[in-house]
């Protein structure tokens, strides 16, 4: 590629693996908005690259080798497939990583979204109150724990709206 450039790899210094190679053209011009696309591309591409070397790491450990956050990235993944069996699954990985960690605020949020959405995945499933007052205890101990991840005011938007606390749920959303 001719011109200006900017060439990113991230290497898994244990395994020698490439988890990220890329070179990226910076054009002429407008540099600022270059540089932010630059930004936000790799952004997104480190995270996804990092989780998913991390979740393969972390499935070949043992259930006692394993971190909290390990159990909450494979809930993560597994909530993803929007099934029964791996919403249970989810479930009790995000409780085992609260036990492990009590300020991983990532699964209070992530275990909060479970009980949003179980009648979503579960057909027939009636979304029973204690439900709904758990998931609301659990995303504000996720905001408490981590205020700046938008995804936990997400999740206590979701829980605000299903309590009918519609201006709480849009304050959490704005954020």
């Amino acid at each position: 590629v001719g011109g200006p450039g900017v060439e990113i790899a991230l290497l898994d210094t244990e395994t020698g693996h490439r988890l990220l190679d890329e070179r990226l053209a910076l054009g002429q011009g407008r540099w600022i908005a270059v540089l932010n696309d630059i930004c936000c591309r790799v952004g997104a591409r480190l995270q996804l690259a990092i989780s998913s070397a991390r979740l393969r790491f972390a499935t070949a450990q043992s259930a006692e080798e394993r971190t909290a956050y390990d159990l909450w990235l494979e809930g993560q993944q597994l909530t993803g497939l929007w099934r029964k069996d791996t919403e249970d699954r989810a479930q009790a990985l995000f409780e085992q990583a609260i036990a492990l960690d009590p300020n991983l605020a990532c699964a209070y949020s992530s275990l909060a979204g479970i009980l949003h959405t179980r009648h979503l995945v579960c057909p027939g499933w009636r979304q029973a109150p204690e439900d709904r007052e758990l998931a609301l205890r659990l995303a504000r101990r996720a905001v408490e724990l981590d205020r700046m991840d938008s995804r936990n005011h997400v999740i206590l938007g979701w829980a605000h709206n299903l309590a009918r606390n519609f201006d709480s749920a849009d304050f959490h959303f704005q954020l």
